[in-house]
This record gives C-alpha cells, structure tokens and sequence, in this order.
C-alpha cells in the first residue's frame, strides 16, 4: 500500500497540536507520510546472505529504485538542500541521463557500481581491469559506509502503529535523521564525481586502442598515395608502420571479439607470407603456389576490409563505442580477419603444411577431371562430397612414397598415428611458422612418441614416419595397386604395359570406388583384395573425420575452396 500510494493514508489523521513543531500542517503531514513510505521501502529492499544489497533480478532492483526515490522524496519534504552537482556539467556528453545540476537523482546503476567496486576495487572493459585511483577508492568506501549507517539508522523507524500511538516518537527520530541525510547526500554525489571520472578515463584508454589503429592507417594510406608498391616494399617504415597496424588489430581483437581465439599470435608475418604467395602466382599461371592462391587473397582482403573501416571512421571519438564489442560492424571484421589469418598461419606460414595442400589440391582437381561424378558432387555441393573427400585424402597420401610431403599435414590431425620425435636444438630450429602452427594447433591426443638421446627443445617436434598399423595400410594399398596394374594389363585396359604410366588406370579405378562405391571397377582376381582395402580404407576415413573434428572440418573447408570451389587456372572466389 506504502508503494502505490506514497503519501500513505495519514492525510486523514489529524496530528496533536502540541506535537507539531512547524507552523505548516500540511508539510509536517507530507513530511512524516516520506519518512513511513521510506520505512516501508526499506522492508522489501532485497539483500543477499552475504549482506550486500541485491539488483540483478527485476524485483531487486525494482526495490532498490523506490527505495532511492522514497529517499530523495524524504529529503525534499524535510527542506534538505542538496549537495553541489555542477560537476555534472562537465560529463554532459557521456552522461546524457544526468543533466539537473541541482537534484539528486539518485541511481540504481551509481549505487550498484559502488557496491561492486567496494568488493573488487577495479572495472573490468573491454578484457582488461582498470585499478580505481585512491580518490575513487576512498568516495567508494565512504559512501558504502553511509550506505550501513543509513539502513541502520531506518531499521528503528517506529512503525505505522507506533506512530499513531506516539507521534512524538517519529518526530525525535526525523531530527537525529535530517544530519545523516545531509551526509549521505554530500558522499553521493562525492562518489558519482569521482565515478565518472573513472569511466571517462576507462573509456579514453579503450578509445585510445581505435584512435591509435586509425592513426597507422592514414599513415599507410598516406604513403601509398605518394609511391608505388616497388617503392613501398624498399621503405622500412611502411613495413613498421604495418606491423604496429596488424599488432594494434590484434589488440582489438582481443577487446571486442568475445569469440576470439587468439592474442598476440597474429603478426605482419602472416600479411608478409599471403603476399608472397599472391607475387608468385602473378608472376607465374603455373607456380605450384597458385593452389594456395585463394587462402592468401582472403589474408589479404580480411587485413583491407578491416584498413577500410578504419579509414572511414568519423574524426570524433563519439563514433566508437567505449565497450568495443558492441560496435557491430567492427566486431564483425575482427571475426572475419582472425579466422582469414589462423588458416594462413596453418597452411601458408607453415611450410610443410604449405607443400602438402600444394600437392593435394592437384590431384584432388585431377580426381574431379578423371571422375565426372567428383566434379558434379563438387559444383553442387553435395553432402556426399565431405564423406569421400578424407577416402580421397587417403588415397593421395597413400599413393606418396612414404606420405612425402603430406607427412606433416596428415601428423596434425591424427598425430597418434604418426612416429613424431622432439627436434634437438643443435640440429634443428624450426622456422616462425612452425612455431605459430605449434600454438593454433588443437591436437585431442598424445602423438606417438619415438625415442631420441639428447636433450630436447621441450615441444617441439618432428615427424620420422608412420606408425605401424598405418604402414600395415601402406603395404595393402601397394599391394592392391600392383594387383589392379596387372589385371588391367591382362585385359588389355592399357597398350604400354612395360611404362611407368601403366599405373594410372588403376589409380584412376580406386578413385571412381572411393567416390561412387561402385564394385564394377576391378577385375580378374584384384576385385576382393581392392573391396577388402577400400573396407579398410573406411574406417580410416572415419577416424580422419571424428578424431580431432575442428582441425578436419578447417582442412576440408581449405581444401574445397582451393579445389571444389574452381576448376584449375579458372578465377577462384570466396
């Protein structure tokens, strides 16, 4: 009843003449009807076990709020004057919510950060904690101290009763109550000064990360304006002046990107790589590099989007929001750029990854040429394609004397498989890529481990060769090629029976198996020895796909864009 009706009902009591101090009865009336509302509004504050004042839920900070106003709305009818705002004036900007000079305002949202920073004495933004300055620290602590002594104080507040019973009663209390008032507003408005302060100053550093990064950019764009790219690639503060860009990014990245998965591990190096590869496909149609080309364009195109964002901002810092992951749009960029860069630190900046993807691009491009049914799985899409892409991926590695250079890829995703020893200091020193690779990799299993005298670079490793189930595998697939190349000899399927080239029908026909599942394809005596293989060579595809999900869903999204998406010299898109 107190809530919806602030007044009470005492304005059809009359009050004893000898009680009443002021020649107003109509303001003693509305006085002592704000001190019983207030009564009532401290009963359902919400407090917690511990003793702190709850506003998280909707009915805690519904109650803190007609509380605050209960409070102010007794100040007002005991004649208080309230404490200086005129500081207020100077944070109009960034507090457009506070503008009267003159009254209290008390707010749910200054009193709970109060409570809050009475316990952590920092403020968390953007990632990083900022330490409250000793003059917020002490307003803090003053005005939770107000804060005890006025519950206190409003817990011996006579109830509705009592005060019919003695008027007098609320009347003493409201003068020993007028001093404390008086000094709970002069700690309030202490503290929202000096709050406000702490924010602007958090909000100036996070600010200051965006202003920083626009500044390197219209440097950069500035000199890009004035020289050529022959001439840029010679100047050392254009290759700085991008490094501190792509570091400064990388700084955003972590502040506004909830979802990130990086902090400092992005560099210019990784730009440096992608525009290599980009030169070396412009310079030659058929470099080996052009099926990575598409990897290194988005690199690049993520790092230009992100440049032309920055470019474009308005001059005011207004145009930012101080809690950066609430920029939309910037937020969104970050996202897109990390997720360009981690696969170009795999796969670009990691050389032996780099040699495996530009040899298994080719012959997945010569699958789809060999097998229309590929092609077609590939031009649509189709959910088919992602079960017989790890067949294929196995069959290239398999067909590569000793896995070759798909060694290291294929070590990453199953790496228990694998016989990966720790590198020895003194012989080896692995290159800046493989050192990226070692911290984006997510490995799900212990690789197996040879034994190697000497110490070790402690992580580091190297891979000798399969393991023995997965040189078991080898010896059948050898077996079963061999067996396919005679039996298509035997029918004739191929006139050179004595070249080298003899063995490209047979590969040709475990392709078209691994694809369409077809039993067709072999003949003679190679037809059970070539199901019992492909029957193998399943569970593998299987285990590819489900031992390390993450990194097998990044690899065959790498190895569609490069090889599904385009037919080989055709323009690759994103």
């Amino acid at each position: 009843f107190w809530l919806k009706h602030p007044w009470g009902d005492t304005r059809g009591h009359s009050m004893d003449a000898g009680v009443v101090m002021a020649s107003d009865a109509g303001a003693e009336t509305r006085a002592s009807a704000s001190l019983l509302h207030l009564a009532a509004a401290r009963e359902i504050l919400a407090i917690s076990a511990e003793g702190h004042l709850e506003t998280r839920s909707e009915k805690g900070f519904d109650a803190a709020d007609v509380f605050l106003q209960a409070l102010e709305g007794v100040a007002e009818a005991l004649g208080l004057q309230p404490a200086s705002r005129a500081y207020r004036r100077e944070f109009s900007e960034h507090f457009p919510s506070f503008t009267d000079e003159d009254g209290r305002e008390y707010s749910v949202a200054v009193l709970e950060a109060c409570m809050s920073l009475s316990r952590s004495g920092a403020i968390w933004a953007n990632g990083q904690k900022f330490e409250l300055s000793c003059e917020a620290e002490e307003a803090c602590l003053a005005l939770c101290s107000e804060w005890e002594t006025l519950l206190r104080t409003l817990d011996w507040l006579p109830s509705l009763a009592e005060v019919q019973e003695a008027p007098q009663g609320l009347c003493l209390r409201r003068f020993s109550l007028r001093q404390q008032l008086d000094r709970f507003d002069e700690r309030w408005a202490g503290f929202e000064h000096a709050y406000m302060l702490e924010i602007v100053r958090v909000q100036e550093r996070a600010r200051c990360l965006v202003t920083m990064a626009v500044d390197f950019e219209r440097f950069l764009f500035g000199l890009e304006q004035q020289h050529d790219e022959e001439k840029l690639a010679e100047m050392a503060e254009y290759r700085r002046k991008i490094s501190s860009l792509v570091a400064c990014i990388a700084q955003l990245n972590v502040a506004a990107n909830l979802k990130r998965q990086t902090t400092d591990e992005l560099t210019a190096d990784i730009l440096e790589g992608a525009a290599d590869v980009l030169k070396a496909c412009a310079d030659n149609a058929n470099s080996p590099l052009q099926a990575v080309r598409v990897i290194a364009e988005h690199v690049v195109e993520a790092f230009e989007k992100v440049r032309s964002y920055l470019r474009e901002l308005p001059v005011k810092d207004e145009a930012v929001n101080p809690n950066l992951s609430q920029n939309t749009t910037l937020v969104e960029l970050l996202v897109r750029w990390e997720e360009s860069w981690i696969i170009g630190a795999r796969y670009i900046q990691t050389r032996p990854v780099l040699e495996a993807v530009c040899r298994l691009v080719p012959a997945l491009r010569q699958a789809q040429r060999s097998s229309p049914a590929l092609a077609q799985m590939c031009a649509n899409f189709d959910a088919e394609l992602f079960m017989v892409l790890p067949r294929l991926v196995w069959l290239c590695f398999l067909g590569t004397e000793g896995g070759g250079q798909l060694a290291e890829l294929m070590a990453n995703l199953l790496p228990h498989r694998f016989v990966q020893v720790p590198v020895h200091t003194a012989v080896y020193r692995p290159a800046a890529g493989g050192l990226q690779l070692q911290r984006f990799r997510r490995q799900r299993s212990e690789p197996n481990l040879g034994s190697l005298a000497g110490p070790s670079t402690g992580g580091d490793l190297t891979v000798l060769g399969a393991g023995s189930e997965l040189k078991a595998l080898r010896e059948k697939f050898q077996k079963v090629r061999r067996s396919l190349e005679e039996a298509l000899r035997q029918a004739e399927w191929t006139k050179e029976a004595a070249e080298p080239a003899a063995s490209a029908p047979a590969w040709e026909v475990l392709i078209h198996r691994a694809v369409r599942g077809s039993r067709g394809e072999c003949c003679g005596g190679s037809a059970a020895a070539a199901e019992e293989f492909m029957h193998d060579l399943e569970a593998w595809s299987i285990e590819l796909q489900r031992h390390n999900p993450e990194d097998w869903n990044e690899c065959v999204n790498v190895l569609v864009r490069c090889s599904c998406c385009c037919a080989e010299g055709a323009e690759l898109e994103t």
